[in-house]
């Protein structure tokens, strides 16, 4: 009874988290791809003709309120290279398209592109957060690197790496014990 209805409503909620996780992901996703249209269009041929290949992929989502004015954008994108896809579709021989073909138009294009109709969001800018120790995870990672492609024979189980210092920390202005300066 009682505790089906608590297990249930706890899958409920791992769901919803799960397909938050899942949303949030597609709308970066979407604004990525939305940034390179908007900024860098005719220096990406490639992404505008990988848009053209796989644009049935978006239909189900142009109503979804998270993706909507996204989709509308890229929605123009399409529209603009579909027009212009129909219009150099006559002048194809044998009227079998290549991808050099296609690319070929869309590059022609993506120079006369002006971004008529797409909406300007924000540019995304990323900036890298230092956790509160860093240490921790590159010191591991770039000696697994070292390991793996230095061309040395490294015996891992012979690699012992040293946890730093507890108390030291260069931001309170203490000497770092490894410096050679140091008493």
């Amino acid at each position: 009874g009682e505790g089906e209805a608590a297990d249930g409503e706890e899958g409920d909620g791992e769901e919803v988290t799960e397909l938050n996780i899942y949303t949030d992901f597609l709308r970066i996703v979407l604004e990525i791809v939305n940034a390179i249209l908007t900024y860098a269009l005719p220096r990406n041929p490639e992404v505008v003709y990988a848009l053209l290949h796989r644009q049935e992929l978006f239909e189900p989502f142009k109503d979804h309120p998270r993706f909507a004015e996204l989709l509308d954008n890229i929605q123009a994108v399409l529209d603009y290279f579909n027009s212009r896809m129909d219009e150099a579709g006559a002048a194809v021989q044998g009227g079998e398209w290549s991808v050099e073909k296609v690319l070929s138009v869309v590059t022609h294009n993506a120079r006369a592109w002006r971004g008529d109709g797409i909406k300007l969001f924000t540019e995304l800018r990323f900036t890298y957060e230092e956790e509160a120790h860093p240490e921790e995870f590159f010191v591991p990672y770039v000696w697994s690197l070292v390991c793996a492609h230095s061309g040395i024979p490294w015996d891992p189980q012979a690699i012992a790496l040293f946890a730093p210092l507890s108390g030291f920390d260069p931001a309170v202005g203490d000497e770092d014990p490894y410096s050679p300066t140091s008493p």
